[in-house]
């Protein structure tokens, strides 16, 4: 027997691990990692959570990847 609460199962459309992906849907323009530097969109992601000092060069509408965070 599983150990959900009263009157929810795993497969419910609306438990909380069963909602989509926060990024599904958006684009990297809408990411706060998302930013122009000199004309050109630079995600900034691994700069700002792992100190990394290389940075990506992005489309603003390219698809929202997992290191997506809302603005």
């Amino acid at each position: 027997m599983d150990n959900y609460p009263d009157g929810i199962h795993g497969g419910d459309p609306h438990a909380p691990w069963n909602a989509p992906d926060p990024w599904k849907g958006r684009e990297c323009w809408e990411c706060r990692y998302c930013a122009m530097v000199k004309d050109v969109f630079v995600c900034l992601f691994e700069a700002c959570a792992n100190g990394d000092p290389e940075i990506e060069i992005v489309h603003p509408r390219d698809s929202a990847c997992g290191d997506f965070k809302e603005v």
